[in-house]
């Protein structure tokens, strides 16, 4: 048995002109339910297409050189009224433009509105949206705002640039050549194309494996009525808060408009901001005007050698800001939900304390007699915040003292990691293998929720808390009117409110047990079990 498709009378017809589609009729639309779908995704319910017709269809699309055009709303156009199982939802409805058009009216998307007496959704097309309008009125408003500063200040920059020149020629005179033997970039040009290309290199999305059906393992945690609550337009007064709340001396973004002109200009461009803000909760892509951003070089050490020793910092626009506070807001009620219970910080009701007490118990048993031996890997990730890429420069390895030399080798060949020695900082904490036995008086006081510090440094601290008081006077000592243990009492009772140290660590034991008691995470379990 033999099926042949041929199309029918609005593909031969649509055909029939495409030859002058190139460019010969300028732009070109298409417009209309086409009784096809693109692939099978743009369907819900009811019987299967047949493969063959949505191929057909996508040969149709291609051959004319058309394109679709984006759309935002709800993903299906038609569907049949029917109840139960017998219903189905499609996207039969679409807006095909060729080259030119897409060219010419890149912008442009269309928006699929609620069907009201027809089973088909209407289709409304927006082409200039307020996205793009605000960007024009900013754009326009900064070239005047660049004349008016001209004419007022004269040329500003030229003058900071050559201030920041005098002020390098005379750093280097007094620092010397501290970098001789290295490879030293020495005019900005150098710098600049230096810059460029390191952190070019360092934000660079390597290739990723297709994990298109991942979505399917990842169980589901929000509720409906949460997630309209995450998608719901911004009021007014929603925008208006989150506008208000960013310092109004913060860095602006690359259009130069601080939250102090927004906040000024508040009843001007109210109507413009809240626009621009609903539009991209519409579904509507974020133009690049938005995303842009100026990338800031904060140095991690008092003299910086490298780019690696600098840590970018993005200077993002206002709207921008607004748009990361009413997402962060809305947010913030279900996070303890989607964070995975291994995040020990950074939310309400969990403590980082509890992962350093973790790690610093397998540290404690990493020498315990195992088939094998124990290892313990310490992981540095790159990019943590949009990635998981491993630095292994970073990443170490700690060995157990039962471990044989041979196996130590081929470990670190395999991970190419380096192997280091206890005691190492974790989370701020030293992680070490048997009790703290040195006074470390650069301890900061927290760390006693998860360091038993001995009697001897938390007295050398208090000598140190002591001497603040009486010290020394023309090289004689101070007398002491009271006693040390007098001014730890409260201030009703005749002292200063001091706290003696033993007293500080035995608190914060306490409210570390009662934790373990009365709260069920991965810390408490690993000592249950």
């Amino acid at each position: 048995m033999t099926t042949e498709w041929c199309r029918g009378p609005p593909y031969g017809l649509v055909c029939s002109h495409r030859n002058g589609w190139g460019g010969e009729w300028g732009e070109v639309w298409v417009s209309g339910s086409g009784d096809f779908i693109h692939e099978d995704v743009e369907r819900c319910g009811g019987r299967p297409w047949l493969r063959v017709a949505m191929e057909d269809f996508n040969d149709f699309i291609d051959s004319c050189g058309l394109t679709e055009m984006k759309s935002v709303g709800s993903k299906f156009s038609w569907c049949n009224g029917q109840q139960g199982m017998a219903r189905s939802w499609s996207k039969l409805d679409r807006h095909l433009l060729n080259t030119v058009a897409a060219n010419l009216m890149s912008e442009a998307f269309v928006k699929y509105l609620p069907c009201t007496t027809s089973d088909h959704a209407p289709m409304s097309f927006v082409l200039k949206p307020p996205f793009s309008r605000y960007a024009r009125k900013l754009k326009e408003l900064k070239s005047v705002l660049k004349e008016w500063n001209l004419r007022v200040f004269g040329r500003t920059e030229d003058n900071i640039q050559r201030l920041e020149r005098q002020i390098e020629r005379l750093e280097a005179c007094s620092a010397g050549d501290a970098l001789a033997g290295g490879s030293t970039l020495d005019s900005h040009e150098a710098i600049h194309s230096g810059a460029v290309d390191f952190f070019s290199s360092f934000l660079s999305v390597r290739p990723r494996r297709d994990l298109s059906n991942l979505s399917l393992r990842v169980e589901k945690t929000i509720l409906e009525e949460e997630n309209n609550g995450l998608i719901q337009l911004p009021s007014i007064q929603e925008v208006k808060d989150a506008m208000f709340s960013i310092l109004i001396d913060s860095s602006p973004g690359p259009d130069g408009f601080g939250s102090g002109f927004y906040r000024s200009c508040w009843d001007i461009v109210e109507v413009d901001v809240v626009e621009a803000v609903r539009d991209l909760f519409c579904g509507i892509p974020l133009p690049r005007f938005y995303s842009a951003s100026y990338i800031v070089l904060i140095p991690k050490v008092q003299q910086p050698t490298g780019f690696d020793k600098f840590r970018s910092i993005s200077l993002c626009l206002v709207v921008y800001k607004v748009f990361s506070k009413i997402l962060v807001r809305r947010l913030s009620p279900i996070l303890s939900k989607i964070v995975s219970p291994k995040q020990g910080a950074f939310l309400p009701g969990r403590s980082i304390y509890k992962n350093i007490a973790l790690a610093q118990e397998i540290v404690h048993m990493i020498n315990k007699q195992v088939r094998g031996g124990n290892v313990l890997i310490k992981v540095d990730m790159e990019k943590a915040y949009d990635s998981q890429k491993v630095s292994k420069e970073k990443s170490s390895i700690f060995f157990s003292k039962l471990i044989p030399a041979v196996v130590r080798q081929y470990s670190l060949r395999l991970t190419s990691f380096t192997e280091c020695l206890f005691p190492v900082k974790y989370l701020g904490a030293p992680l070490v293998v048997g009790r703290l036995k040195h006074v470390v008086s650069s301890i900061p006081v927290h760390l006693f929720s998860v360091v038993l510090a001995p009697k001897a440094l938390l007295g050398a601290l208090n000598r140190l808390l002591s001497n603040f008081f009486w010290s020394f006077s023309d090289g004689k000592p101070k007398r002491k009117w009271v006693g040390w243990h007098k001014i730890c009492t409260p201030v009703q009772e005749g002292g200063l409110g001091l706290r003696k140290l033993e007293e500080v660590q035995n608190a914060l034991f306490m409210k570390f047990a009662w934790k373990f008691l009365s709260q069920q995470s991965l810390w408490s379990l690993f000592f249950q079990g």
